[in-house]
Protein backbone atom coordinates (compact mmCIF):
# COMPACT_ATOMS: atom_id res chain seq x y z
CA UNK A 1 0.00 0.00 0.00
CA UNK A 2 1.07 3.63 -1.00
CA UNK A 3 1.49 6.17 1.25
CA UNK A 4 -1.36 9.11 1.09
CA UNK A 5 0.03 12.22 0.71
CA UNK A 6 -2.66 15.45 1.70
CA UNK A 7 -2.98 19.20 2.78
CA UNK A 8 -0.59 18.09 6.16
CA UNK A 9 2.12 16.23 4.92
CA UNK A 10 5.47 17.82 5.49
CA UNK A 11 8.07 18.31 2.88
CA UNK A 12 9.25 14.78 3.72
CA UNK A 13 7.15 13.70 0.39
CA UNK A 14 8.99 16.82 -1.32
CA UNK A 15 10.76 13.90 -3.37
CA UNK A 16 7.92 11.43 -3.95
CA UNK A 17 6.21 14.47 -5.62
CA UNK A 18 9.40 15.46 -7.23
CA UNK A 19 9.27 11.60 -8.90
CA UNK A 20 5.55 11.80 -9.91
CA UNK A 21 6.35 15.00 -11.62
CA UNK A 22 8.89 13.65 -13.78
CA UNK A 23 7.68 10.47 -14.59
CA UNK A 24 4.31 12.11 -15.67
CA UNK A 25 3.81 12.47 -18.96
CA UNK A 26 0.02 11.82 -19.63
CA UNK A 27 -2.47 13.56 -17.28
CA UNK A 28 -6.51 12.95 -17.29
CA UNK A 29 -8.25 15.78 -15.98
CA UNK A 30 -11.55 14.95 -14.22
CA UNK A 31 -14.20 17.74 -14.65
CA UNK A 32 -12.28 20.00 -16.98
CA UNK A 33 -14.02 23.79 -17.66
CA UNK A 34 -14.31 25.30 -20.82
CA UNK A 35 -14.46 28.17 -19.02
CA UNK A 36 -11.23 29.76 -18.74
CA UNK A 37 -12.05 31.81 -15.26
CA UNK A 38 -12.10 28.52 -13.64
CA UNK A 39 -9.11 26.98 -11.12
CA UNK A 40 -9.44 23.51 -13.74
CA UNK A 41 -9.01 26.13 -17.17
CA UNK A 42 -6.01 27.82 -15.70
CA UNK A 43 -4.38 24.47 -14.53
CA UNK A 44 -4.88 22.67 -17.20
CA UNK A 45 -2.86 25.86 -19.35
CA UNK A 46 -0.50 26.07 -17.15
CA UNK A 47 0.37 21.85 -16.86
CA UNK A 48 0.43 21.97 -21.21
CA UNK A 49 3.28 25.20 -20.76
CA UNK A 50 4.98 22.74 -18.77
CA UNK A 51 4.99 19.93 -21.85
CA UNK A 52 2.24 17.63 -19.95
CA UNK A 53 0.41 15.89 -22.58
CA UNK A 54 -3.51 16.83 -20.93
CA UNK A 55 -6.82 14.89 -21.44
CA UNK A 56 -9.92 16.80 -20.78
CA UNK A 57 -12.79 14.70 -19.42
CA UNK A 58 -15.95 16.05 -19.31
CA UNK A 59 -19.28 14.75 -20.17
CA UNK A 60 -20.86 17.83 -21.02
CA UNK A 61 -18.47 18.56 -23.74
CA UNK A 62 -16.60 17.18 -26.62
CA UNK A 63 -13.58 19.03 -26.96
CA UNK A 64 -11.70 21.46 -24.33
CA UNK A 65 -8.38 23.32 -25.00
CA UNK A 66 -8.53 22.33 -28.64
CA UNK A 67 -8.61 18.67 -27.83
CA UNK A 68 -11.15 15.75 -27.37
CA UNK A 69 -12.63 15.34 -24.47
CA UNK A 70 -13.89 12.14 -23.21
CA UNK A 71 -17.32 12.14 -20.84
CA UNK A 72 -15.42 9.24 -18.59
CA UNK A 73 -12.26 7.61 -17.85
CA UNK A 74 -12.74 4.56 -19.36
CA UNK A 75 -13.35 6.52 -22.67
CA UNK A 76 -9.87 7.42 -22.59
CA UNK A 77 -8.29 5.84 -25.29
CA UNK A 78 -4.50 6.11 -24.15
CA UNK A 79 -2.84 5.12 -21.33
CA UNK A 80 -2.68 8.14 -18.70
CA UNK A 81 -0.08 8.25 -16.26
CA UNK A 82 -1.66 10.65 -14.08
CA UNK A 83 -5.65 11.24 -12.85
CA UNK A 84 -5.95 15.27 -11.86
CA UNK A 85 -9.76 15.72 -10.43
CA UNK A 86 -11.72 18.68 -9.98
CA UNK A 87 -14.97 16.74 -9.08
CA UNK A 88 -17.14 17.08 -5.59
CA UNK A 89 -16.42 14.03 -3.40
CA UNK A 90 -19.30 11.64 -3.91
CA UNK A 91 -17.80 11.01 -7.43
CA UNK A 92 -14.38 9.71 -6.10
CA UNK A 93 -15.16 5.98 -5.76
CA UNK A 94 -16.76 5.59 -8.78
CA UNK A 95 -13.05 7.73 -10.55
CA UNK A 96 -10.87 5.60 -8.10
CA UNK A 97 -12.26 2.10 -9.47
CA UNK A 98 -11.83 3.94 -12.99
CA UNK A 99 -8.01 4.51 -12.05
CA UNK A 100 -7.60 1.14 -10.79
CA UNK A 101 -9.27 -0.16 -13.94
CA UNK A 102 -6.88 1.57 -16.14
CA UNK A 103 -3.37 1.19 -14.00
CA UNK A 104 -3.19 4.62 -13.12
CA UNK A 105 -0.19 5.46 -11.44
CA UNK A 106 -1.06 8.75 -9.42
CA UNK A 107 -4.46 9.56 -8.86
CA UNK A 108 -4.19 13.58 -7.86
CA UNK A 109 -7.22 15.04 -5.42
CA UNK A 110 -7.43 18.67 -6.00
CA UNK A 111 -7.92 21.26 -3.11
CA UNK A 112 -11.32 20.25 -1.04
CA UNK A 113 -11.62 17.19 -2.34
CA UNK A 114 -11.24 14.70 -0.02
CA UNK A 115 -12.49 11.02 0.32
CA UNK A 116 -10.35 9.15 2.60
CA UNK A 117 -11.93 5.16 2.09
CA UNK A 118 -11.74 5.52 -1.79
CA UNK A 119 -7.96 7.30 -1.39
CA UNK A 120 -7.02 4.38 0.75
CA UNK A 121 -8.80 1.91 -1.64
CA UNK A 122 -6.64 3.57 -4.51
CA UNK A 123 -3.55 3.22 -2.08
CA UNK A 124 -4.00 -0.53 -1.40
CA UNK A 125 -4.21 -1.40 -5.57
CA UNK A 126 -0.89 0.62 -5.78
CA UNK A 127 -1.76 4.09 -6.75
CA UNK A 128 0.02 6.76 -5.43
CA UNK A 129 -2.81 9.10 -4.13
CA UNK A 130 -2.27 12.89 -3.24
CA UNK A 131 -4.99 14.39 -1.80
CA UNK A 132 -6.32 17.75 -0.84
CA UNK A 133 -3.25 19.64 -2.68
CA UNK A 134 -3.17 21.66 -5.77
CA UNK A 135 -0.94 20.30 -8.48
CA UNK A 136 -0.20 23.74 -9.98
CA UNK A 137 0.98 25.13 -5.85
CA UNK A 138 3.01 22.07 -5.80
CA UNK A 139 4.63 21.78 -9.30
CA UNK A 140 5.69 25.56 -9.28
CA UNK A 141 6.57 25.18 -5.91
CA UNK A 142 8.89 22.32 -6.58
CA UNK A 143 9.70 22.07 -10.45
CA UNK A 144 8.94 25.36 -12.43
CA UNK A 145 11.91 27.77 -13.07
CA UNK A 146 14.79 25.05 -11.71
CA UNK A 147 16.54 23.44 -14.61
CA UNK A 148 15.15 20.26 -14.73
CA UNK A 149 18.82 18.19 -15.48
CA UNK A 150 19.69 19.81 -11.78
CA UNK A 151 16.46 18.12 -10.37
CA UNK A 152 17.42 14.59 -11.90
CA UNK A 153 20.74 15.08 -10.55
CA UNK A 154 19.35 15.53 -7.24
CA UNK A 155 16.36 13.05 -7.77
CA UNK A 156 19.54 10.36 -8.72
CA UNK A 157 21.59 11.62 -5.77
CA UNK A 158 18.64 11.14 -3.33
CA UNK A 159 17.83 7.01 -5.26
CA UNK A 160 21.73 6.16 -4.80
CA UNK A 161 21.90 5.39 -8.31
CA UNK A 162 25.71 6.18 -10.06
CA UNK A 163 25.94 8.47 -12.95
CA UNK A 164 27.45 5.83 -14.75
CA UNK A 165 24.56 3.26 -14.42
CA UNK A 166 21.91 5.99 -15.38
CA UNK A 167 24.04 6.69 -18.61
CA UNK A 168 24.26 3.14 -19.85
CA UNK A 169 20.39 2.50 -19.35
CA UNK A 170 19.45 5.90 -21.42
CA UNK A 171 22.17 5.37 -24.04
CA UNK A 172 24.01 8.42 -23.35
CA UNK A 173 27.82 8.75 -22.46
CA UNK A 174 28.93 9.84 -18.70
CA UNK A 175 30.08 13.25 -20.00
CA UNK A 176 26.47 13.70 -21.93
CA UNK A 177 24.77 13.07 -19.07
CA UNK A 178 26.93 14.77 -16.54
CA UNK A 179 27.03 18.49 -18.51
CA UNK A 180 23.02 17.47 -18.99
CA UNK A 181 22.65 17.72 -15.30
CA UNK A 182 25.18 20.39 -14.48
CA UNK A 183 24.01 23.04 -17.53
CA UNK A 184 20.94 24.84 -16.53
CA UNK A 185 20.81 25.91 -20.37
CA UNK A 186 21.07 22.00 -21.31
CA UNK A 187 18.22 21.20 -23.29
CA UNK A 188 15.46 18.71 -22.50
CA UNK A 189 12.16 17.75 -23.15
CA UNK A 190 9.43 15.75 -21.19
CA UNK A 191 9.71 12.70 -22.49
CA UNK A 192 13.55 12.71 -22.15
CA UNK A 193 12.81 13.82 -18.17
CA UNK A 194 10.38 10.66 -18.21
CA UNK A 195 13.53 8.31 -19.67
CA UNK A 196 15.71 9.65 -17.34
CA UNK A 197 13.72 9.29 -14.44
CA UNK A 198 12.54 5.86 -15.19
CA UNK A 199 15.77 4.93 -15.78
CA UNK A 200 16.93 6.07 -11.70
CA UNK A 201 13.74 4.66 -10.39
CA UNK A 202 14.59 1.47 -11.81
CA UNK A 203 11.93 -1.65 -12.71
Amino acid sequence: MRHIIDAISDTDHDPILKRLFLQTRVIAIMGLSPRTERPSHRIATYLLDQGYTIIPVNPNHTEILNRPAYPNLKEVPHQVDLVDVFRRPEYIPGIVRASIDKNVRTLWLQDGVVHPEAAKEAATAGIQVVMDRCIYRDHKRLIHGIPLGRILGEFRTQQGVSLETVARQIGMTVQELDALENNPESAICPDMVKHIASAIEGP
